[in-house]
């Protein structure tokens, strides 16, 4: 199966490169060919409302928004679990909305430093929701 992984962390070696790194570990070592995509870097535009997709097909933007999301992996500096609400829910709603199938999240709780994000559980897990995919 070829992973498309969208990397939406301005910060190349911060807590998120750090749980992508290791889901990307565990995916290709069940045989996955994986492409992480830095989002940060991609043009993207808007919706404008314009219906020509009619909802359902695809945008008449000519940018770099055509991709495909299945999984969540974020990382956030406090523990709250209202950090999060939002996040989860605008990702399920995504899931829906375009018919995938969510093979699971990895969200990072506390995670101020990439050093703390490396010694907690999160990366390891997201090298177990690579390897079981």
């Amino acid at each position: 199966m070829k992973i498309v992984i969208l990397m939406g962390s301005p910060n190349p070696n911060g807590s998120t490169a750090i749980l992508v790194q290791s889901f990307r570990k565990g995916a290709e070592e069940r045989g996955h060919k994986v492409e992480v995509i830095d989002v940060c870097s991609l043009e993207i535009h808007p919706c404008t409302g314009c219906i020509a997709c009619g909802y359902e097909g695809d945008c008449v933007q000519d940018d770099d928004s055509r991709i495909v999301r299945k999984a969540l992996l974020t990382v956030a500096w406090n523990a709250d679990n209202r950090t999060f609400e939002a996040l989860e829910a605008h990702y399920k709603t995504l899931v829906r909305y375009i018919h995938l199938t969510d093979m699971g999240m990895v969200l990072g709780y506390g995670c101020s430093t990439p050093d703390m994000t490396k010694s907690g559980s999160y990366p390891e897990r997201a090298y177990q929701l690579g390897r079981s995919l």
